[in-house]
């Protein structure tokens, strides 16, 4: 993970073994960095080296552009708390956007339950 304006990171998602297992990779590129309040990013899918890859070729179906930027805001709330709104761009279908939009609200309901626990 290469934290900082034109750095990279690899970010692999691993599907439960009873839906067989599969793996996908992005390869998110900041464009923009506001400690403590804001990331930028550009989402690419990727094969397991990095190297981007077309949606189609690891089976998205169209209305996923090449490159997804993302907005990520956070902002400070009482005890402690964070509100973190995640804001991806460039879908060319509602399919798409909404199908992406169930897999965001996955992760970060499992983030919240993770730190829940801390």
């Amino acid at each position: 993970m290469d934290f900082r304006v034109g750095g990279t990171s690899l970010v692999t998602m691993q599907a439960p073994a009873e839906y067989g297992g599969f793996q996908m990779h992005n390869r998110w590129t900041y464009t923009g960095i506001v400690e403590p309040s804001r990331i930028e990013f550009v989402s690419m899918f990727a094969d397991d080296t990095g190297a981007m890859v077309a949606p189609a070729e690891v089976g998205i179906e169209s209305g996923v552009p090449n490159e997804v930027p993302h907005l990520v805001e956070l902002q400070p709330l009482a005890g402690g708390r964070t509100r973190v709104t995640v804001t991806e761009f460039g879908y060319t279908t509602e399919q798409a956007r909404d199908l992406s939009q169930g897999g965001q609200e996955q992760v970060m309901d499992k983030m919240q339950a993770l730190y829940r626990r801390t």
